[in-house]
């Protein structure tokens, strides 16, 4: 995989769109300047995409996922941590999958004497209540990421969902991009600031206790322009 140069802004959009994942997953040409955060910096393209298959369906053994043919797919076979990452780079619509212990979770909030068993937990409800559960899950989720200075994520409390069968939260989580220069991105956008929704599914399995989340994230703008693809993304993703 060519390896190219890429900008402070992307950079913050995918690492925090897309928990650990680095720069070595990129595969993009840098073209369109824009002054952002007081920067000279560049928006992106894809260069020698790595396409979804025909029926852009990647599988794997525990879920599958369906993509736009447009959107760049990047599996990774790690047994934890980030299992798929994919999206349009040119819009800045970030997809990632990842997976990982509930006892790691715990961890967050000082449980190490965890003493799990599949028995005792059916479900989220059986851990915490839904809106700290979601703090844990935006904790973790940001806990190696690479923030910029004066981000500021918040959790939207009216999006929190839970399956009757308890085993799927969903939720978004909202970021401020900061923007030093917001006349300019207003020449180049039509917007005065940088707004990120980042909508996770988070769903528990009672039998292994892995935890498995989906991420779908893009500009607020982006949301509303291109919800059906976006949404399409959410309502296909399938559990094995």
């Amino acid at each position: 995989m060519t390896i190219y140069h890429t900008t402070p802004l992307l950079l913050h959009l995918l690492l925090n769109s897309i928990p650990n994942i680095t720069a070595l997953a990129l595969n993009i040409n840098l073209h369109r300047r824009s002054f952002i955060s007081g920067a000279v910096i560049s928006t992106a393209v894809i260069a020698s995409p790595v396409l979804a298959s025909d029926t852009s369906i990647y599988r794997s053994p525990d879920f599958s996922i369906t993509l736009p043919s447009s959107f760049y797919s990047l599996p990774r076979k790690a047994k934890t941590g980030v299992q798929f990452a994919g999206g349009n780079v040119e819009k800045v619509e970030i997809v990632a999958v990842e997976k990982f212990p509930l006892g790691d979770l715990l961890k967050l909030e000082g449980v190490v004497d965890q003493n799990l068993s599949s028995g005792s937990i059916k479900g989220w409800e059986d851990v915490a209540t839904p809106s700290k559960l979601v703090e844990l899950l935006k904790k973790y989720r940001e806990k190696d990421s690479k923030s910029a200075t004066g981000t500021k994520s918040t959790i939207d409390k009216e999006s929190l969902s839970l399956s009757q069968d308890g085993k799927l939260l969903s939720y978004t989580i909202t970021t401020n991009v900061p923007v030093q220069k917001p006349d300019l991105l207003f020449d180049s956008t039509g917007e005065f600031e940088i707004v990120r929704l980042s909508r996770g599914n988070a769903y528990l399995d009672p039998a292994s206790l892995n935890i498995i989340v989906l991420y779908v994230s893009a500009n607020r703008e982006t949301w509303k322009s291109d919800s059906e693809t976006l949404n399409s993304v959410i309502e296909q993703f399938r559990l094995f």
